[in-house]
């Protein structure tokens, strides 16, 4: 299975399992074995606000300033994230990114390969984290056409989820270069997310907004 939930995978390697809790939905549903990452996911899944970050421990804290700072819309929240030695520069790295998507810089996604650290590795994925979420942020998918086939295939599939438009798929075509067809692999990844019926992070920031 080539490109099963890539981005969560991404975002595992780099911080320690950002979303792999996607039944919690409050503090009371975060134990203690898992209280970090528990609560990093309340705020990526969009049911938690960054008072959470500041409850859990170093190693989670940047990546959950980021998600905070995503869903609110304040750059000021990218401030708060700090230099951690992990060897992969991940703390400047996400600051980078922290403050293209809370500015909403929707341009800005294709300008940051060039302040990302150790860019080889690590620079096509948090240009991905970006145009992704920027595209499910402004309900604009073609922010995600600046990435390569592999992203792009990726940023189609969690855009169609998470904004209910499976059949933005059918723009993606039905076969490519590095994923043998981007527009199949889109409906896969689509349908597996239904499946699991993961969180939607933007319909959650997004009630959270509306009146009561």
């Amino acid at each position: 299975m080539k490109m099963l939930f890539p981005a969560i995978i991404f975002s595992i390697l780099l911080l320690g399992c950002t979303q792999e809790t996607p039944t919690a939905k409050s503090i009371s549903d975060c134990t203690a074995d898992i209280y970090d990452v528990c609560i990093q996911g309340l705020v990526a899944n969009g049911y938690g606000n960054v008072s959470l970050c500041d409850k859990v421990g170093s190693g989670f804290k940047n990546a959950c300033y980021y998600y905070a700072a995503r869903n609110s819309q304040d750059n000021g929240i990218c401030q708060k994230i700090v230099f951690v030695e992990d060897g992969i520069n991940s703390s400047y790295n996400w600051k980078t990114v922290c403050e293209v998507v809370a500015k909403n810089d929707i341009d800005g996604c294709s300008k940051i390969n060039s302040k990302i650290l150790d860019f080889d590795f690590w620079g096509d994925h948090y240009q991905a984290e970006c145009a992704e979420d920027l595209a499910v942020l402004n309900d604009k998918v073609a922010i995600c056409d600046d990435l390569g086939e592999y992203d792009r295939t990726d940023c189609y599939s969690f855009y169609a989820y998470y904004r209910n438009k499976p059949d933005v798929c059918n723009k993606l075509p039905n076969k490519g270069e590095v994923v043998s067809n981007p527009q199949s692999t889109c409906y896969f990844e689509y349908n597996n997310l239904k499946a699991a019926n993961w969180p939607k992070w933007i319909e959650n920031i997004e009630s959270n907004k509306r009146p009561a």
